[in-house]
């Protein structure tokens, strides 16, 4: 997984994004959390999943790009909104994939 550097976080999990990470990365269970992604999809953009989905043993065999971490489901598309909104204020179009890709990423969490 490649995390952005500079994570969009919701309200929730401000505080205890480096214990996030470290159990996103041992897998373990952490109910409510939800994830951001660039989309692996052409058409698609930005998808949210339950961290749960993580824990399947298809996940690490791709390069993922972790964009966010959000408390709830309402709080990622609050977060979504935020990056439409950033993304807009910086290039003049809603193109979030390409204005995330150039942002700087980091191979462990």
């Amino acid at each position: 997984m490649l995390w952005l550097k500079d994570l969009y976080l919701g309200p929730s999990v401000k505080e205890k994004e480096k214990q996030i990470k470290r159990t996103l990365l041992k897998r373990a269970q952490q109910p409510n959390l939800q994830v951001l992604l660039l989309s692996q999809s052409e058409t698609e953009q930005i998808e949210i999943l339950p961290a749960a989905q993580l824990r399947q043993k298809h996940f690490p065999s791709f390069q993922w790009h972790v964009l966010g971490l959000a408390g709830g489901r309402e709080e990622a598309f609050s977060l979504v909104e935020t990056i439409a909104d950033e993304t807009y204020r910086a290039t003049g179009d809603c193109d979030m994939k390409t204005y995330l890709l150039q942002k700087e990423y980091q191979k462990k969490g």
